[in-house]
């Protein structure tokens, strides 16, 4: 059985719509960290199959890890912050994803999305 999912648009029909499919799968979180710790991720939505590690590397640089789930051009990573520095991400292979350029504690409120397309 499909979920069909039923919107009222601004002229007061009634539109019921199949559920909308991404051409990827997704992780979103919002990441902290303090002093010399890795990053800590309340997670919003994961559809990857796995659950990322993180690691600390050094000042303001960390490492995402998987098993092999961050297909090589066909991954995206998305990263805001509040705080002012220029936050970088590099995928160094299938399993691994670095991130930098945040001094460290300052991870507050930043989020993340990383997007591995099929």
């Amino acid at each position: 059985m499909t979920t069909k999912y039923i919107v009222n648009n601004l002229s007061g029909q009634t539109i019921t719509n199949e559920p909308i499919l991404r051409p990827y799968k997704v992780y979103t979180a919002l990441l902290t960290q303090t002093g010399i710790n890795p990053p800590v991720a309340t997670v919003l939505e994961n559809t990857l199959g796995f659950i990322p590690t993180y690691s600390y590397n050094g000042t303001g640089n960390y490492s995402i890890n998987s098993s092999s789930g961050f297909t090589s051009d066909k991954t995206v990573v998305f990263i805001t912050s509040e705080s002012t520095d220029i936050i970088y991400s590099t995928q160094v292979s299938s399993s691994e994803i670095i991130i930098g350029g945040v001094s460290d504690d300052l991870m507050s409120k930043t989020s993340i999305e990383i997007r591995v397309y099929l």
